[in-house]
Parts: C-alpha cells; structure tokens; sequence
C-alpha cells in the first residue's frame, strides 16, 4: 500500500515524518506501507499537468493532503483573496487527481476557522455550514469548504473514502515563527525571545482577552497514522468528519498564553498589550471538544499544553537564531 503525503515541508508534515519515523524504527518486521513525502520544491500542485503527472507515477492508494497556503491573523487579513484562489487551485487538483486515479482514500486536513463566526460552542462538524465565516480569515476558510464540499461529493460517486479531520489551532517546533506572518504561538516566542536578547518589554497586539484551544502538530500526526491503519482494517465509513482538538476545558486566554511562554522561556520583562493601529480583531473565542475524536479513537492520548510548549520552545532556543525569520 503506498501513502502520498502533500506539504511534507510544514509544520504537520514535518512533525508526520518523525511519526512514521519512529514507527518504522520500532517495527520488529518490515512494514507493508510505503510513505512518499511531496512538498513544493518537488511538485507545484497549482500546475494540473503536474499533479496529474506524479499521481501517474505514484499511483497512491491513500492520500494525505496537507499542503495549503496558511498564515497568521494578520497575514490572512491582508492576503484574504491570495489565500482563496490559491487554496481553491491546488485543492480542486488534488481532487481531480483522486478521481482520475482511483484513490482509495483521501484524508483532508481542514481548521476550526471553517466554521461561522457565530457558530455555537463546542464546534460541531455538522454545523460547518450554519453561517459565514469570520471575515478575518474568510478567504482560506471558503477554500477549505470547497475541499470538503467536493471531497464528500467525490466520496458519493466514486469509490474513493474520505476524512476530513478539522484541527483547532496547531503548534509545533516546525512552525513558521515570522511576527508577520505566523500563527499566534510561533510569533509570540519570537517576540519573547526579541524582548529576552534586547532586555526589552514585550508588546502583545490585543487585550488578551481571546480564548482559544491549541493541538499539537504531533498529536495530529498521530491521528492521521490511526485513521490510514483504521482504513487498512476496513472499519471506516465512505466519508468522515472528525473535529481533533482537546476536552473543551483545555482552553486558554491570549493572556494567559503569553504568561506560560513567558514562563517556559525565562522572561520576566514588562508585558505590554496595545490595540492594533488598524483595528484588526479575530474571533474572540472558538471553542471545540474531542467527542467527535473520541468517537473514533476512545483511548488517544494528547500532549499537554504546558509539555508541548515546553518542548517547543526547548527547540526554539536551541537552534540558530536565523530559522526564526523565514
């Protein structure tokens, strides 16, 4: 059986590599899946000829979809309409590219920030459709829609199974930590690390007062490896949705984020929190569960917040300073 991985070069698909690595090096037999990782210095997936080409070599049974044009609130903001099209483009290939070759399954990654702005709390996958998304992020999460509107259609008229698995906010030590255009935890242990070198205070955009849930790129990882065995076994349905995310009291103020990285990270400097000269706000709170996780896998095991941050962090202040400004 071989598994085709897109985006192997980001944070999730960095973090999925060491999973199946670890997998692979404990395994007293020789496995019988073969992982082909693709990132975009191999394969442009905005270029159809190209995907359909390598999907003619590869002939993948299952294929892991990661790849996706991402960024923090800031970047999503001023690049909404990039963040659409772009999205749009190399998802609809892949989709294409599963039709045309017979893929026996797909497993999409999706994000919370698919669901409407409005959008009662826990987050229900059923619900994805109730309203418009937050207009901060509207044009990356319509093209995650799409991907899930033709990817059920796909698994409807065609043999093809489909997982969707909708993550709440990731981190992991293979994130992008430019302040621009990173995530919310990236961007902030560089900020930390800046204030930390230059004995300054720290400037946190904001109130602090958002609240919202993190998952470890490693628990992600892990996920996608139990649903590609779950698929081998032949216990999964033609389509499924699954919201991974951790018990809906594993939430967290902006705040009391910056506290603990403060605290990780050894800085004990002024902590100031300014209002954005633009205005510019996300949601203020976004809360999911693990019901729709535990429903497939009762006994998972996520990785505490304060541990993962820690573990992250480590990293960060470990490596040459420069990986911090791509």
């Amino acid at each position: 059986m071989k598994v085709f991985i897109t985006g192997s070069n980001g944070l999730v698909g960095y973090s999925l590599r060491s999973v199946i690595q670890n997998i692979f090096e404990k395994s007293e037999s020789i496995p019988d899946i073969e992982y082909v990782f693709s990132a975009r210095t191999d394969l442009d997936l905005m270029n159809e000829h190209a995907v359909n080409s390598r999907f003619e070599q590869e002939r993948p049974d299952i294929v892991v979809h990661l790849a996706s044009r991402v960024g923090g609130l800031f970047d999503n903001i001023e690049n909404n309409y990039t963040m659409l099209t772009t999205n749009s483009r190399l998802n609809m290939n892949i989709i294409e590219a599963c039709k045309k070759y017979n893929v026996k399954c797909l497993i999409n990654v999706l994000s919370t920030c698919i669901f409407p702005a409005n959008a009662k709390h826990p987050l229900r996958s059923k619900n994805i459709y109730d309203g418009e998304s937050h207009s901060s992020n509207r044009g990356y999460a319509m093209s995650k829609q799409l991907l899930h509107t033709a990817s059920k259609i796909l698994s409807k008229t065609t043999d093809t199974k489909v997982i969707n698995l909708i993550p709440t906010n990731l981190y992991g030590i293979h994130d992008n930590y430019n302040i621009k255009t990173g995530h919310v935890i990236p961007a902030l242990i560089n900020k930390i690390l800046i204030a930390k070198r230059e004995c300054s205070s720290l400037f946190v955009s904001g109130d602090g007062k958002d609240i919202r849930q993190f998952l470890h790129a490693e628990d992600l990882s892990r996920v996608i490896v139990e649903f590609i065995k779950k698929f081998k076994s032949g216990k999964l349905d033609s389509f499924t949705d699954c919201i991974v995310s951790p018990p809906k009291n594993k939430r967290i103020t902006i705040k009391g984020l910056v506290e603990l990285l403060c605290h990780t990270m050894g800085y004990d400097g002024d902590v100031v929190y300014v209002p954005n000269d633009k205005n510019i706000t996300g949601q203020k709170s976004k809360i999911s569960d693990d019901k729709e996780l535990r429903k497939h896998f009762k006994d998972f095991q996520l990785t505490p917040l304060k541990e993962g941050l820690k573990r992250t962090c480590d990293y960060v202040m470990s490596v040459d300073p420069n990986i911090l400004r791509r």
